[in-house]
């Protein structure tokens, strides 16, 4: 496996970064479960993956974490076994979302933690995700800001927020230091 791809949904505001072979920008009209299909073929293609980057808002209702904002109908756990089309071409997944490994306020049922560690299970691969809000910052060039184009900025989410935690596909949750965003491909 080799290679990283980087999928962005466009409602967290920004250009995604260019750190990844492929970026895949979806938005609320992309049908969920195309995406979803999309990534596997992609992934497949390439004979499969080190890392898939999500970069999009994480959400709660209720006061629990109910999922990613990816897509039309989001990624959440009713709906995130559409994720086993990625079992077993990517390695690594890394959640750039708020509080995706968070343990809830609801109870383990309804927790970030049981989101990540069933997407841990579906995919086969390695998810990473952190259990606290997470900041990032739009940077844009001297030139774009002299000329004014790309006036959005290119995410950067520097150092993680929080504790971030890996949840391995054997149902295994541990406690690990990362370095901030990937910076170059």
């Amino acid at each position: 496996m080799s290679g990283r791809m980087l999928l962005h949904d466009r409602r967290l505001e920004g250009n995604p970064p260019s750190i990844a072979d492929n970026t895949y920008q979806v938005d609320a009209n992309t049908s969920t479960t195309h995406m979803v299909d999309w990534v596997g073929t992609y992934a497949r293609g390439r004979g499969g993956l080190d890392e898939l980057i999500i970069m999009c808002h994480g959400y709660y209702d209720h006061l629990s974490f109910s999922g990613l904002q990816l897509g039309d109908s989001n990624l959440t756990i009713t709906n995130g076994v559409l994720t086993t089309a990625w079992h077993p071409s990517i390695r690594k997944i890394y959640l750039y979302s708020c509080g995706a490994g968070d343990e809830g306020f609801m109870g383990p049922a309804e927790s970030g933690r049981r989101f990540c560690s069933d997407l841990a299970g579906w995919t086969g691969a390695n998810v990473y995700a952190a259990d606290a809000l997470q900041w990032y910052r739009l940077e844009r060039s001297l030139m774009q800001r002299i000329f004014g184009t790309n006036q959005a900025g290119t995410i950067n989410f520097r150092s993680w927020e929080g504790q971030v935690y890996r949840f391995s596909p054997d149902g295994t949750i541990t406690a690990v230091t990362l370095a901030a965003q990937p910076t170059s491909r």
